[in-house]
């Protein structure tokens, strides 16, 4: 049996050990990238995509953090 931890460990290393679930993750930001190289400019693309990701890793955070099930 493992620790709380050590079971926080194991779930995120069997995640790490998915290929598709990265590899959907990697198609998705490279056709995002692929659809505003169409209508950016290049030297605000980067500031761009960081706003972006950063703001979907905050709404992936709620996501993760929030109550799942309410009574």
């Amino acid at each position: 049996m493992y620790s709380e931890t050590e079971q926080k460990h194991e779930d995120y290393f069997r995640l790490a050990r998915n290929p598709d679930f990265e590899k959907r993750v990697s198609q998705a930001a490279e056709q995002a990238i692929q659809e505003m190289d169409k209508v950016v400019a290049n030297e605000v693309k980067l500031r761009y995509v960081t706003h972006i990701f950063a703001k979907t890793l905050d709404e992936i955070a709620k996501w993760l953090i929030k109550p799942k099930y309410l009574n």
